[in-house]
């Protein structure tokens, strides 16, 4: 079940390798799924995010480099454990996230299940590599 919840949102700048959007927030959503008395959080979270129209899920999904979407958003949410992940790139936050938080677009996980998700609409378009300047 989806909790309404006022999302923490952050704005990171450009870090010279991360471009970030300077006018869009990344959005940390506490505690936003119930998953109590669930044997399978995993499949509360993937039917919750697909409500909302996000598709194309995978699980233990979080990498251990810093990477970026050029053309698209990304979702991230935590069905299981624990996991400290940072955002916005090398210069970025690093944020404490737990069973039933969501994020809306890195890190070391520490016993968690992850899903990352990506829009229904996404056409595949290469990698997210930073023009060089």
């Amino acid at each position: 079940m989806s909790i309404q919840v006022e999302p923490q949102a952050l704005i990171f700048a450009d870090d010279g390798s991360i471009p970030n959007n300077p006018r869009l927030p990344f959005l940390v959503y506490r505690n936003a799924i119930d998953l109590s008395d669930t044997p399978d959080p995993e499949a509360v979270v993937e039917k919750t995010f697909a409500r909302h129209g996000w598709g194309e899920m995978w699980r233990n999904g979080i990498y251990p480099y810093v990477h970026y979407h050029s053309k698209i958003h990304e979702a991230l949410g935590i069905a299981r454990g624990r996991a400290r992940v940072r955002f916005g790139g090398v210069g970025g936050e690093f944020i404490e996230q737990i069973c039933g938080d969501g994020t809306s677009t890195l890190g070391a996980v520490n016993n968690a299940v992850a899903l990352r998700l990506l829009p229904l609409q996404v056409r595949r378009t290469g990698g997210s590599r930073r023009p060089r300047r």
